[in-house]
């Protein structure tokens, strides 16, 4: 019996092994073909209907999870949300996580992190997932850079700091994995860099992909998403790191590829296009801008109606700054702004009273003007800033300051940020437009006292504005309840101490905290510019009137900065607009 038991046993094995594996087979398949129904579901209770079969008939798998939850993913961004659907999924995750490979994992995370509202535990959710797939890939180092790339965009996208998944996404760019990349996984990648504060690990990845990407044969595989998203995210890194030359070198091809090809991009793709070419320029970047302005003018003007305020109040603002950097782009907004008011001499039912052909500032303002009820502060702070940077007053223009004026409740003003606030109130003491601002300025200022400090900048530029609009008793009590004593205004940009000294000026104040201001300049007087020694010269000379014999030396002696405070008597009062501009910062985040 032994020897029979010996001899049969193998056999045995053999038919018991066969069976099993014929039974996963069908179980695969059967679950294969239930994934398949998926995209028949076009409710969720179709996908959580067919997520109860599968788990009746000990059908579920961990590829059916994954294809569940992009599907629900997918109906939720339609407009069809489930929250009970989302608690059953979600309550699935931790024992089917273990069976999803790299692949799974990371559309897992790309379906949660495009929810526009959380479901419930999702960066646990996601920091489950990121954590997986490094369990993973620490055992066979082959997680591919493209679902780095996912799994990184999922943090960013989602606002999971996942630092030790950047790190070893950025680890993995090495010339010869990067060059496995699409123009899709690049954009992704850097956006998603750019996007998570990760900012030194970003430049380093933006110096690796610029080897492999920044060649003639490269550039055209760029989609127009991919090009903006590319030029955000960098110009989101350069705010915080510069890119080095490589870097730059790729940023400045790709946007002077982007002109060639402007009218294939979409309204998002302009405003993001924009925003990142004015502030990349904005650092001291070489970039295309006016070829840039001149090519995309015309697309902006005939998509100008499918923007967003954010999009239109964005390229605002792009165009204001580059035309204080560029002469060219100044020239051909000066050409718009000579010529606007030319109306057509026919109209039309639709047309009559518009201009024939609106320039691209027109044609973003009527937009802003338009949905000024959908604006937010930041649309309605950058869109003022930008017309009055570059002294702008347009039919559109001059509708907009009417309608802030006019009805300030129409406008979100007690939900406006305090640099909202200051540039708001810059735009309208900088404008060359002639209403009545009072009620919108009173309503700002109550706004103004809600905050319990301001930072450096918003309070310069708010105390002007309230000098120049003549708000005296406004602008007292914030510089004397501010605590700007020495110790504090050493913290200030020499451009807000200016600017603040020049206020005391105007409303004659002598006491603090103008001692503490003039020795906080004198301590950095071979720093200041000559438009800044000007501008604090002549208000020493007005508060201070011994200074009177020096005046001649000031305006002569720049060069000599400690002259400024040995005696210097221009007159007070002028200079004051062109000192500072404001510090509008807007965002243009792809969605």
């Amino acid at each position: 019996m032994l020897r029979i038991a010996v001899v049969l046993r193998p056999s045995i094995m053999r038919r018991f092994g066969g069976c099993m594996l014929i039974c996963r087979r069908q179980l695969q398949s059967s679950a294969g073909q239930l994934t398949a129904k998926l995209r028949h579901c076009h409710k969720a209770s179709d996908v959580i209907g067919l997520v109860n079969t599968a788990l009746g008939s000990e059908r579920m798998d961990g590829v059916l999870w994954a294809a569940a939850v992009q599907r629900l993913s997918l109906l939720e961004m339609r407009g069809k949300p489930s929250r009970e659907s989302w608690a059953l999924l979600l309550g699935m995750a931790d024992s089917s996580l273990q069976d999803l490979g790299y692949r799974e994992l990371a559309v897992v995370a790309v379906a949660i992190s495009k929810l526009k509202k959380d479901p419930g535990g999702r960066k646990h959710f996601l920091n489950a997932v990121f954590r997986n797939a490094l369990l993973l890939n620490a055992r066979d180092q082959s997680m591919s850079v493209r679902h780095l790339a996912n799994l990184a965009w999922s943090a960013a996208a989602a606002k999971v700091q996942a630092r030790r998944l950047f790190e070893v996404a950025a680890a993995a760019q090495s010339q010869e994995q990067s060059r496995c990349l699409n123009p899709r996984d690049v954009s992704q990648l850097l956006w998603a860099f750019a996007r998570s504060s990760h900012f030194q690990l970003g430049v380093e990845v933006l110096e690796n992909l610029a080897s492999c990407h920044a060649s003639l044969h490269m550039l055209p595989t760029f989609g127009d998403h991919d090009i903006a998203a590319t030029v955000w995210a960098g110009a989101t890194l350069a705010t915080h790191l510069m890119p080095r030359e490589k870097g730059r070198l790729f940023l400045k091809q790709i946007a002077a590829h982007a002109a060639e090809r402007s009218s294939e991009f979409s309204p998002q793709g302009f405003s993001m296009l924009f925003w990142g070419t004015a502030t990349l320029a904005s650092k001291g970047l070489d970039m295309p801008n006016t070829a840039l302005t001149a090519a995309c003018a015309p697309h902006v003007v005939s998509v100008a109606r499918r923007l967003t305020t954010q999009g239109a109040a964005n390229i605002l603002w792009s165009l204001s700054t580059l035309a204080k950097i560029d002469p060219d782009v100044a020239a051909k907004i000066v050409e718009e702004i000579r010529d606007v008011g030319s109306v057509s001499s026919s109209s039309t039912n639709d047309g009559q009273g518009r201009q024939e052909n609106p320039g691209i500032i027109e044609a973003l303002l009527e937009e802003i003007v338009r949905k000024l009820s959908s604006c937010n502060g930041q649309d309605i702070a950058n869109s003022l800033w930008a017309v009055a940077n570059i002294g702008y007053l347009g039919p559109s223009a001059v509708s907009l300051f009417n309608r802030i004026a006019e009805d300030p409740d129409a406008i979100p003003v007690h939900l406006f940020s305090a640099q909202e606030c200051a540039n708001s109130l810059w735009a309208i003491a900088r404008s060359r437009w002639s209403g009545d601002p009072q009620k919108f300025v009173r309503r700002v200022c109550a706004r103004i006292e809600s905050f319990a400090r301001l930072d450096e900048q918003s309070l310069s530029i708010t105390v002007w504005a309230l000098a120049v609009l003549g708000h005296r008793h406004s602008a007292l009590p914030l510089l004397g309840n501010s605590g700007l004593n020495l110790k504090n205004l050493n913290s200030f940009p020499n451009a807000s101490l200016c600017l603040l000294i020049w206020t005391c000026g105007m409303l004659g104040i002598r006491e603090s905290p103008f001692p503490a201001l003039v020795v906080a300049l004198r301590c950095r007087a071979r720093e200041l510019t000559p438009s800044q020694l000007s501008v604090v010269a002549r208000t020493l000379a007005g508060l201070w009137p011994r200074f009177a014999d020096l005046k001649i030396k000031t305006e002569c002696c720049f060069t000599t900065p400690c002259l400024l405070f040995q005696g210097l008597r221009p007159r007070a009062g002028s200079a004051g607009r062109s000192l500072e501009q404001g510090h509008a910062a807007p965002s243009a985040e792809p969605r």
